[in-house]
This record gives structure tokens, C-alpha cells and sequence, in this order.
């Protein structure tokens, strides 16, 4: 699979998403992400068939990223149409997101974004290939950007995604800095003359 960079725009989000399949280790700013992507890469965790084990999980490259994994089981509800169950969601992720989706479906995902998500997933069967991915979440999310990376996982085909979904940046710290900065005076003074 070779490198496609994707730009897309989703209801509900402030601005265009970026997904990049298969991608390479520049496109990875996070160092954890690069650190899990190289593990990825290596030869013992891929399988004969070209796909990844699900002995990732026990790497140390993973341990760091524990709070913001997500494990995902896939449903064929019918041969065409796909969902995914919430087998492991992060204790961060939940926190940002002030719900817990463990043991729920994608597709009842408690926002907008859920298009996205399915998506992305789709994307990563189709293309048996990882993905690396930032979006923006609603405005009512406190985190200004969201970096995903997505491994599918299995050997004959692939049975389950792996996502790593890290928060970058606080919206109500960024606010709050607006609005301190905002009425930080500018350190002129004015002069007042009386007649």
C-alpha cells in the first residue's frame, strides 16, 4: 500500500480532518506514536500474511499509551456494512469525552463524529494498512486537536483496529490565556491634564 494523504470535512467538526494512509514515520509528531508505529513495523509482530499480531499489546512501546487505546472489535452486521464494539476505550479518552464507551458500538457514538470514526475504520479494513489521522473535535470537547493512529490487527484477515487516540492542547486552558491577555493591561499608562 502506498502513502495517501486525505483532507476531508465532517459535520459537526470545526475544521477538515487529515488522514494519512500508510503512513511514514514524518508523518508522526508524537514520539509515542512513532515509537508504537516503529514496533508495528518490525518483523516478529507481522504475520505471514502481512498483517500485525495482536502481540503488539504486550510491547513496551505500548505500555506509555495504555490511558488512550482503544481496542475495537469489528461486527458485519452484513457483508457490506460494518461496526465496531468498544472492547477497551481508554480512561483518558472517556475523561475528554465525558462518556465511556466500553462494551458500545461506533455507530452509537454520541456525536457527529461517529461518520468519521466508521470511516476511518473502513478505511483501515479496506486498506489492511495502517492510518495516522487529526482532527479537531466538537466544540464542546475540551482538547484542541486529536492524533490518531490506527493498526489493524489479525492474521488470515482483519479482525480487530487498534486505535491510539491522543489529545493535544486544552480548549479552556487556550481560552482562558485568550481571555487573561485580553485584559492584561499593555503597560501604558494614560496621562490625565487639568486645567
Amino acid at each position: 500500500m502506498r502513502r495517501e494523504v486525505l483532507s476531508k470535512s465532517y459535520p459537526g467538526l470545526p475544521r477538515d480532518v487529515k488522514v494519512v494512509v500508510a503512513p511514514n514515520e514524518a508523518d508522526i509528531p508524537d514520539p509515542r506514536l512513532k515509537a508504537l508505529f516503529d514496533r508495528w513495523k518490525t518483523n516478529h509482530l507481522v504475520t505471514k500474511h502481512g498483517r500485525v499480531s495482536k502481540d503488539i499489546i504486550e510491547e513496551a512501546e505500548f505500555l506509555p499509551l495504555l490511558r488512550n487505546v482503544m481496542l475495537l472489535e469489528i461486527e458485519r452486521p452484513t457483508p457490506f456494512e460494518f461496526d465496531y464494539v468498544y472492547r477497551i476505550y481508554g480512561v483518558e479518552i472517556a475523561e475528554r469525552y465525558s462518556q465511556d464507551m466500553t462494551g458500545k458500538r461506533t455507530s452509537n457514538f454520541p456525536s457527529p463524529v461517529a461518520k468519521l470514526f466508521l470511516d476511518l475504520y473502513e478505511i483501515a479494513i479496506d486498506c489492511r494498512a495502517p492510518l495516522y489521522s487529526e482532527h479537531a473535535p466538537p466544540l464542546n470537547v475540551d482538547v484542541v486537536l486529536w492524533e490518531r493512529l490506527i493498526l489493524p490487527l489479525g492474521d488470515e484477515a482483519v479482525d480487530w483496529i487498534l486505535t491510539v487516540n491522543l489529545p493535544k492542547g486544552s480548549r479552556k486552558k487556550a481560552e482562558q490565556e485568550s481571555e487573561a491577555k485580553a485584559v492584561k493591561p499593555s503597560g501604558e499608562q494614560a496621562v490625565f491634564y487639568l486645567d
